[in-house]
């Protein structure tokens, strides 16, 4: 079969090329071209990225920092002991010293470096220095403790606030700490600033309260969420709860719940003996040593309970109730007493714990200790018995 296309007069065709009437075939098998592409729409100019209830000012940020200000950025403690000299003795560099119109201590502030901070303040770093990078702005009047309500670490803004931050102190649009935790979702550091009598209902020069700041952030903010750990969410609800409350009860609810959350930190330390660590964490929490959890057992119970007498002398030496009662009554010396930790129950005889204090079913040290025959029990009930 012939699937040629006919030609009737060969000689007629002028080319090479097969035709069709007066089409030539190459183009009849040719696709047609596609139709050219649309131009690209402009893009879209940037959105403004938010933070502390403001646009962010847009200040170029430096690829080199000096070492006492990346050392205090990125807690190198050894480092900065070094830049600062030995406790004591006069620091070896200022601890003051501006960057770029910021201190080390604003930038270990705004990283959550509570280390960092308590290191930089015992040398004698100033709480009321302004951030001066942000001067003649919007922000003029950023202080570290605006930093530290910024960041992830509640310890940091704890740290600050024995070491007499102002919880009150406003930059030059009336930022307060509690407005900008709110705004960044920093459950934690919310609830530790109302227990600390921040006012609820302070409000900036735009108007906004902490808690219209955080509802601002959660439904009304063009920027997208880019941290995991905030908390618009319950920041809002836990405002809303406490903001009708009159003065005292809203601090006691505050109170309460932040409690909770510095009881989740120093528990653990101290059950597993980490002792650095729950030395730093006590230089942020000086006034919530006793912090209990729902049961009501604080870190000394947890150090009973382990037979950590090293832990329980760093407790008690930082002011921890030598007595302090679960929900049930019972006494780091019930815990120890009756896990038979010898160490532990002396250390708490030593300190002057009640040996003869009962629990709600009226145990006591002794009994507990008997009962359970656990370690070194025949030990821990002699000096029982010697107290008693």
């Amino acid at each position: 079969m012939n699937y040629a296309v006919p030609v009737a007069v060969a000689d007629a065709v002028p080319s090479t090329s097969a035709t069709l009437g007066t089409v030539p075939l190459e183009t009849m098998l040719q696709a047609p071209p596609p139709p050219p592409a649309p131009p690209l729409p402009p893009a879209p100019p940037p959105v403004p990225r938010v933070v502390f209830g403001i646009t962010s000012i847009n200040v170029p940020v430096l690829d080199v920092l000096p070492p006492l200000h990346e050392a205090a950025k990125s807690g190198d403690l050894r480092t900065l002991m070094r830049l600062l000299g030995p406790s004591g003795c006069k620091p070896s560099c200022d601890p003051d010293a501006l960057h770029d119109g910021e201190s080390a201590l604003h930038l270990a502030a705004v990283e959550g470096q509570h280390a960092a901070c308590a290191l930089l303040l015992e040398r004698g770093a100033t709480l009321t220095l302004a951030n001066a990078k942000l001067a003649g702005t919007i922000c003029t009047g950023w202080l570290p403790v605006h930093g530290a309500a910024q960041s992830e670490s509640p310890e940091t803004l704890a740290l600050l606030l024995a070491r007499g931050a102002e919880v009150h102190t406003r930059t030059r649009i009336g930022v307060t700490p509690l407005h900008v935790a709110a705004f960044n979702g920093r459950l934690a550091s919310t609830k530790l600033l109302v227990s600390r009598r921040a006012d609820v209902h302070a409000r900036d020069r735009d108007g906004f309260t902490p808690l219209s700041n955080a509802q601002h952030r959660l439904r009304d903010c063009p920027c997208q969420v880019e941290d995991r750990l905030t908390e618009w969410g319950a920041v809002i609800s836990f405002l809303e709860r406490v903001t009708p409350m009159a003065p005292e009860e809203r601090r006691a609810c505050a109170a309460r719940s932040w409690a909770l959350h510095v009881a989740s930190r120093l528990l653990p330390a101290a059950e597993q003996s980490h002792l650095a660590e729950l030395t730093q964490l006590l230089d942020c929490f000086v006034s919530d040593v006793d912090a209990a959890d729902v049961d009501g057992a604080a870190a000394s119970h947890a150090a009973a309970l382990a037979g950590h007498a090293d832990v329980l002398s760093l407790l008690l030496s930082r002011g921890a109730t030598v007595d302090l009662r679960t929900n049930l009554g019972e006494t780091p010396l019930h815990f120890g007493a009756r896990e038979g930790h010898l160490a532990a129950t002396t250390v708490l005889v030593e300190r002057g714990a009640s040996v003869n204090a009962t629990t709600k079913f009226g145990a006591t040290a002794l009994t507990l200790a008997r009962r359970g025959q656990n370690r070194e029990w025949l030990a821990v009930t002699a000096l029982l018995e010697a107290q008693g």
